[in-house]
């Protein structure tokens, strides 16, 4: 493995820092990228190796698998986590449906242990998935787009979803907004502005999805003392 690609991959902590990973990475070779990243994700997830970004910068830099499908998705079976989708979505994309679902027969014609049989069901799962999470990502990409400064509300929820996932953070310490409900969830962007995740009581329904909203208002945290912007 290359281990200056283990090393990038360590300096991602957390989803905010995917699309900076992935930039860092691009200048490798694409061998080098596939036999690394697809090495590390999918491995067993300890404490000193970066699996799940390792599997999310296979899955969007999607480098040509060097394997065959059989030999690709049985590589999935002694350790993968099954929590990680996106080494599945990744050699989806690869192969394509037909040719998967016909390594996984393949490999269901194997004497397999009970472990290695959840992990290939749990892969046809994440297969059934992969056509709404590539519709899914196309739309967050189309809708990526950081807020403007007079921009106080945001309720596309393309956007919304882009926005937690790359842009926004959680402060290292709980902070809270005084007197709101259990639906609201406090982060903060890159310059320590607050914004708010307003999560409807109702549910998810159309028109009912969770917003986010700029908050200028006052920030308690867990010991009831006022916050002070900027957040971190």
């Amino acid at each position: 493995m290359n281990e200056k690609i283990i090393e990038i991959l360590k300096t991602g902590k957390q989803e905010r820092d995917i699309p900076r990973v992935v930039d860092e990475l691009r200048q490798f070779e694409e061998r080098e990228l596939f036999r690394t990243l697809f090495n590390v994700s999918t491995r067993q997830q300890d404490f000193g190796t970066p699996v799940a970004m390792g599997a999310y910068a296979i899955n969007q830099i999607n480098p040509k698998c060097e394997l065959p499908a059989l030999e690709a998705f049985a590589r999935l079976l002694p350790e993968w986590d099954i929590s990680i989708e996106e080494v599945v979505f990744y050699l989806g994309k690869q192969f394509g449906r037909k040719a998967s679902d016909a390594a996984i027969e393949c490999l269901c014609l194997r004497d397999l242990d009970d472990e290695s049989k959840t992990r290939l069901s749990t892969i046809r799962y994440w297969l059934d998935l992969l056509p709404d999470q590539l519709q899914r990502e196309a739309r967050m990409a189309v809708a990526a787009r950081p807020p403007d400064s007079d921009e106080d509300e945001i309720r596309d929820f393309d956007r919304v979803r882009w926005m937690i996932r790359f842009y926004l953070r959680l402060p290292t310490k709980r902070v809270r907004i005084q007197d709101h409900g259990t639906n609201q969830i406090v982060y903060h962007d890159p310059v320590g502005e607050a914004w708010s995740l307003v999560i409807p009581k109702g549910g998810v329904e159309e028109g009912d999805r969770p917003f986010l909203y700029r908050y200028d208002g006052v920030l308690i945290g867990d010991d009831n003392i006022v916050v002070l912007r900027p957040l971190s």
